[in-house]
């Protein structure tokens, strides 16, 4: 998994997916020792088709910029799973401290409702509250069964 902060626009998603993945898909660069596992990985292209099979690339959607670009932001390929700020979001538009403002939380719902749209996913934003054990608890059980079939945890 790799987590990106503030992903603006289109562009910058398309560099991230670039960097990130090793050719013939991105341009990533690896360095010899660590990436094989310090000479234990001899197959390399194995290595690179398993990587960019298993990468997870998270970038965090946290302005009111970002949101405005969204629909943009979407279309690029190698992105599946976005991750919220709901206090730089707040920050972004002029509310800080106020994860909650009702403007916030609309603009997080038309959103998330944008990247479902996608066929793609988002994160648990996990506000600390009286019921954020419960929430995460459900929020991470939704993470791990999620097309496991397997429910109820």
């Amino acid at each position: 998994v790799i987590t990106i902060p503030d992903l603006e626009n289109k562009q910058q998603a398309e560099q991230l997916v670039e960097y990130c993945y090793f050719a013939p898909r991105g341009r990533r660069s690896y360095t010899s020792k660590r990436v094989t596992r310090f000479g234990l990985e001899t197959d390399l292209k194995a290595m690179m088709d398993r990587t960019n099979d298993e990468l997870l690339i998270v970038p965090q959607i946290e302005s009111i910029t970002a949101y405005e670009n969204l629909d943009e932001i979407l279309t690029v390929d190698g992105i599946e799973v976005f991750a919220g700020g709901p206090n730089d979001l707040a920050q972004s538009m002029g509310f800080p401290g106020q994860p909650d403002h009702p403007d916030c939380l609309k603009i997080t719902e038309e959103g998330t409702a944008k990247i479902h749209a996608a066929g793609k996913h988002r994160d648990a934003d996990i506000m600390v509250s009286v019921d954020a054990t419960i929430a995460v608890r459900d929020a991470v059980n939704a993470m791990l069964s999620a097309g496991s079939g397997i429910k109820g945890y």
